[in-house]
């Protein structure tokens, strides 16, 4: 078995499934003021009556959080700003009980910068911001808002003058998919700290054949990514991307290092993370219609344990959960694949053949790492589970650490002392790789 895994499903591999969620999206309203055509909520759409949240529903799902052990809440909606009240309680409640928040908004509701300064000084320092093409044309057809981008970036440029962080989310799709370069330069001209280029999810409100304008298959996806890799290169932004690729939508080794940038920790749908909607109604992925109980009724703890198949490995095909790579993409999108093909549990449509990984041959030199010193982040948080503890090293970052490790890592973050890997028993090289390339310890 593994001593440290990035994704908590259960495999041949890997024992460690987390007994409660560490990040938790929350509906602040499914109103929106704008209506994508690419929208994950678009089996909403044909309700009239859209549901806010209030402060006492949002007090009551806080309590569980804060209970349960949750270490990260995402504000979400629609869009939260359309409930500001509530955001702004949330934001200070999670803040006195120790825990961090991020918010995801159009931004396209106005707010001076005396307003999000209230919210910063609240404790809300990022919020991840969507704007789907440099061209104002195609921005505005995609959201179907006129005006929709010149919002957006004033928006952009008030959160920032408030000293809120910035990310920038691209949903790809056939309408915008020449534009990804010139609006990662955009993006990074307004202050954006990172740009994600996202795969569009087809929707599951029609069939897949009719929705020609959001289908990506492997030639669109090297697009998406080298396009990517350019703006990274150009304009020193961060990219990524929210809708995992299967690592073997690529052949060759040369691919897999190229956009090695894009894989970190797989889909966190119902391992890691769970979405609330502002009814209650608690799901394993935001673009999921499926529930699983309303977290005011039967609470989180039980509408975890209906979403059980999420980390058993059930919606997982077996020739993924072989793949030595299966840590790092989890098979690709959940969500896409049942859009594609109608069943959760097949492969991912961009998959096209068989990604394990080559044998690894140990250099010479590598040992000397064992007897480097090493110092532990005090930024680390850590949540015991039965034989291993959840490491959370930022936000929804998060990765699964055996007993005998996790303790290391503890002491010697309470003692705040550096120490010599091999000295406490950590003898494995990838194990000690994984715990550096994570940042879990830092060269003293």
């Amino acid at each position: 078995m593994k001593d440290i895994v990035k994704s908590p499903i259960r495999t041949d591999d890997n024992d460690m499934v987390l007994s409660l969620p560490m990040t938790v999206h929350i509906e602040l309203t499914s109103s929106c003021c704008f209506t994508c055509r690419h929208c994950y909520n678009f089996w909403r759409k044909e309700k009239i009556n859209h549901v806010f949240m209030t402060e006492e529903g949002l007090d009551k799902i806080l309590d569980e959080l804060i209970k349960n052990g949750v270490m990260h809440v995402i504000f979400t909606g629609g869009e939260p700003f359309m409930n500001r009240k509530v955001l702004l309680r949330g934001i200070k409640r999670l803040k006195s009980a120790g825990l961090s928040s991020t918010c995801n908004s159009t931004l396209a509701v106005f707010n001076s910068i005396e307003e999000l300064k209230e919210l910063k000084e609240a404790g809300l320092e990022h919020i991840l911001t969507s704007l789907n093409s440099c061209s104002e044309e195609t921005n505005d057809y995609l959201v179907t808002k006129r005006g929709a981008q010149s919002k957006i970036i004033k928006g952009m440029q008030n959160a920032i003058s408030a000293g809120i962080r910035i990310s920038v989310n691209m949903i790809i799709s056939e309408s915008n998919i020449n534009d990804i370069y010139r609006t990662g330069e955009l993006a990074s001209k307004l202050g954006a700290k990172k740009f994600f280029g996202t795969r569009v999810v087809p929707h599951l409100s029609g069939k897949i054949e009719d929705q020609k304008e959001f289908l990506i298959y492997q030639k669109e996806a090297r697009v998406i990514l080298d396009e990517l890799i350019k703006v990274q290169n150009d304009f020193a932004i961060q990219v990524g991307t929210l809708v995992p690729f299967p690592y073997c939508f690529v052949f060759k080794e040369e691919d897999r290092q190229k956009y090695a940038r894009f894989y970190s920790h797989g889909c966190p749908a119902g391992n890691k993370m769970i979405s609330i909607n502002a009814n209650g109604e608690a799901h394993a992925c935001v673009h999921e219609k499926q529930g699983y109980g309303n977290i005011l009724e039967i609470g989180l703890r039980s509408a975890w344990k209906n979403m059980e198949k999420w980390r058993s490995g059930e919606y997982f095909p077996s020739v993924c959960k072989e793949c030595e790579l299966f840590d790092e993409c989890n098979g690709g999108c959940r969500l896409a694949t049942l859009a594609y093909k109608g069943d959760i549990s097949s492969t991912d449509n961009l998959r096209v053949g068989w990604a394990k990984g080559k044998k690894r041959v140990e250099d010479s030199g590598e040992r000397m790492i064992l007897k480097a010193r090493y110092a532990v982040p005090q930024t680390l948080r850590f949540r015991k589970e039965n034989g291993f503890s959840v490491v959370d090293r930022f936000g929804s970052e998060v990765l699964c650490v055996k007993d005998r490790i996790a303790k290391v890592l503890m002491d010697h973050k309470l003692k705040k002392t550096a120490f010599i890997p091999e000295e406490e028993g950590i003898l494995d090289i990838e194990t000690l790789k994984t715990l550096i390339n994570e940042k879990l310890l830092v060269k003293a």
